[in-house]
């Protein structure tokens, strides 16, 4: 049985049809691939065994490998992680600036 590698999806070869293999997509589109996973258990060997399923692509399938600008060249939808954006300052350091005028000579 195999499984599909994004923390917590659990489809499985078994049950689903709509698994895609990640050891045989080129490499800089599996390391992208890899990278999105975000897995720190994941090992050379369950790279091989294991797939992302259709459940993970906006248009449920991966683009075409030459279409490295379609969203879909790597897989990006609930992915079982969330990107965490760190703000630049917090709302209670940032004061307005009022009344200022700038002069340019």
């Amino acid at each position: 049985m195999v499984c599909c590698l994004v923390v917590g999806c659990g489809s499985t070869s078994v049950r689903d049809n709509n698994l895609r293999n990640v050891c045989y997509v080129l490499s800089q589109r599996r390391n992208r691939w890899i990278a999105a996973i975000k897995r720190e258990d994941l090992t050379e060997t369950k790279i091989n065994c294991g797939r992302v399923c259709s459940k993970h692509f906006i248009t449920g399938k991966p683009a075409n490998w030459r279409d490295v600008d379609n969203p879909d060249w790597v897989p990006n939808k609930d992915m079982g992680h969330q990107s965490i954006l760190q703000p630049c300052a917090s709302e209670e350091n940032v004061k307005p600036i009022k009344n200022s005028i700038v002069a340019l000579k």
